[in-house]
C-alpha cells in the first residue's frame, strides 16, 4: 500500500511541476509583450495586438508572415532584416522567445 501512496505523491509533484512550467511560459510571454509592444509599434508601424493570440499562445508568426507578405522562397527572418533591420529582427525573436 505504501507504494501507491508514494506513486500518488510523485504524480502530484509532476503535475505541480508541469503547472509551474506552464505558468512560467505564460509569464515570459506576458513580460515580453509588455517590454516589446512599443518597440514593435515604432519599428513596424502597426500595433502588436493583431498578432498577439494570448499570453498562452503568444505572438502569431503566421499572421505576421501574411501581413509581411513573405514570398514562398523567402524566410520571414530575411524579409524582416531587409525591411526593418537588426532591431526588427531582434523584436521578432524576442516575441518568439528565441534568445
Amino acid at each position: 500500500m505504501e507504494t501507491d501512496w508514494v506513486e500518488k505523491v510523485r504524480l502530484n509533484i509532476r503535475e505541480y511541476n508541469d503547472g509551474v512550467k506552464k505558468m512560467d511560459f505564460i509569464l515570459k510571454n506576458r513580460l515580453v509583450l509588455l517590454k516589446e509592444k512599443d518597440n514593435f509599434t515604432k519599428c513596424f508601424g502597426e500595433r502588436i495586438n493583431q498578432f498577439w493570440e494570448s499570453n498562452i499562445l503568444g505572438f502569431d508568426i503566421i499572421k505576421f508572415d501574411k501581413w509581411l507578405k513573405v514570398k514562398d522562397n523567402e524566410s520571414t527572418a530575411d524579409v524582416v532584416k531587409k525591411r526593418y533591420g537588426e532591431e526588427g529582427l531582434r523584436i521578432i525573436k524576442a516575441l518568439l522567445l528565441i534568445n
